[in-house]
């Protein structure tokens, strides 16, 4: 299982969502899609998982289910934007918008299997502001991520107003994920619970869990990092750090391999727990 996670105080990106002019980079053959940050960087952590749990597998197509738990809408109290759960972006979910320090998770799907894609962050006037390819895992799947930075003026911070994400395949197909990003009035995004999306994945899918709720003001060290673990029949398979956002979510985005357990496979989160279906 490949885990994808923000790790705080590094400035080095292994995958960097780059300017127009800078060579586009790729990674592990699912590619997550971000921008630097000044005290934050992404890295891609291979987990093993026990021997006596791998078992053979076939890729399938992963159906976009609900999430496993349902959450309750949370209302602006800048606006009448109500952001229902999961906090995720997809093809019929989309326009919703974010502030600083929040995280733009946008899964995107029905891609031919490791089909490279080549992605564009597009704003409403000032066009292209940033590029690069991603190639699509097994079932046809791209993660793309944006932290929003403090301030327009942040370097890698994108304008305020509409950015659309357009994903185009060789073939000339064409896919858009549209979201605003406002830096003053961003509406709350904290859930009610925990959930995952899709509800069930595919050996060789991706998937993203998170949980919500938690004040960073409750953190030592001022590090605002939560433990969670994800197990299966006893066995841990993860067990590891993600951090908690301005608005108190606890976000992380996985990729599984073909050789881990299917079945239900037990995520924790803080002190919070739930399940997800893993199927071959």
């Amino acid at each position: 299982m490949k885990k994808f996670k923000i790790y705080p105080l590094l400035v080095a990106l292994l995958l960097l969502l780059t300017a127009c002019s800078a060579a586009p980079e790729n990674i592990a053959g699912n590619a997550v899609l971000g921008e630097s940050m000044a005290t934050e960087a992404v890295a891609d952590v291979q987990t093993t998982i026990p021997e006596a749990d791998s078992q053979a597998s076939k890729a399938a197509q992963a159906e976009a289910d609900p999430p496993t738990q349902q959450d309750t809408p949370v209302a602006s109290s800048a606006n009448t934007t109500t952001r229902t759960q999961p906090p995720v972006i997809t093809e019929t979910r989309q326009g919703l918008t974010y502030g600083p320090d929040q995280l733009v998770l946008v899964f995107a799907e029905g891609f031919q299997p490791g089909a490279t894609v080549s992605v564009s962050a597009m704003h409403e006037t000032e066009g292209i502001v940033k590029s690069a390819s991603a190639n699509a895992n097994a079932l046809g799947e791209i993660l793309i991520y944006h932290y929003v930075q403090p301030s327009a003026e942040f370097e890698d911070a994108y304008p305020a107003g509409e950015i659309t994400f357009r994903l185009r395949t060789s073939t000339g197909s064409v896919k858009t994920y549209a979201f605003r990003i406002d830096y003053e009035n961003a509406p709350a995004l904290t859930p009610a619970g925990c959930g995952s999306y899709p509800a069930s994945v595919h050996l060789g899918g991706s998937f993203a869990i998170w949980c919500g709720g938690f004040a960073k003001e409750d953190f030592v060290d001022s590090n605002y990092q939560l433990g969670y673990s994800i197990s299966h029949a006893g066995n841990t398979l993860l067990n590891t750090q993600t951090d908690v956002l301005a608005d108190g979510l606890a976000i992380a985005w996985l990729t599984t391999e073909p050789g881990d357990p299917v079945g239900s496979w037990d995520i924790t989160i803080g002190e919070q727990s739930f399940q997800l279906q893993i199927e071959e």
